[in-house]
C-alpha cells in the first residue's frame, strides 16, 4: 500500500549573502543578498487541518471553513470542534482520524499560541 502524496513545499532562509533552500529531504546552499525566510508550495495543498479549542473561535472557524472550501481545499477538524459547528459548516468538513493525518498538508491553529502536541 502506498502513502497518499502530500503537497510538497520548500523553505528558503536568507542570512547575509547566503541562502539555504530546504526541501523535506534535502538542502542546497548558495549566495544571496536579502534577509528573509520564505515558504513556497511546490504542489498546491489539498487537505488542511484546522485546530482550535471547541469552545473558542467558532465564529471565526466557520468563516475560515467557508473560505477554504471555496478554494477547493478539504478541511479537517477534531470531532469535538465538529460538534460545535453549525449545520452548514459541519457539512463542509471531514472528521479527523488517524488515517486522515497522513493526508494533511497544512495545519492552521486558531487561538492559543499555535502549539500542537502530537
Amino acid at each position: 500500500e502506498t502513502m497518499p502524496k502530500r503537497a510538497r513545499f520548500r523553505l528558503m532562509e536568507v542570512r547575509g549573502d547566503q541562502y539555504t533552500l530546504s526541501f523535506p529531504t534535502t538542502a542546497v546552499t548558495g549566495p544571496w543578498t536579502r534577509g528573509t525566510t520564505n515558504l513556497e508550495w511546490v504542489d498546491a495543498p489539498k487537505t488542511v487541518l484546522v485546530a482550535c479549542k471547541h469552545t473558542d473561535q467558532l465564529s471565526g472557524l466557520s468563516n475560515l471553513i467557508r473560505r477554504l472550501s471555496k478554494l477547493g481545499l478539504q478541511v479537517v477538524v477534531d470531532p469535538a470542534v465538529h460538534q460545535g459547528l453549525g449545520p452548514v459548516a459541519r457539512e463542509q468538513v471531514a472528521l479527523l482520524s488517524g488515517e486522515m493525518l497522513s493526508e494533511v498538508d497544512l495545519c492552521i491553529t486558531l487561538g492559543g499560541d499555535g502549539t500542537i502536541l502530537w
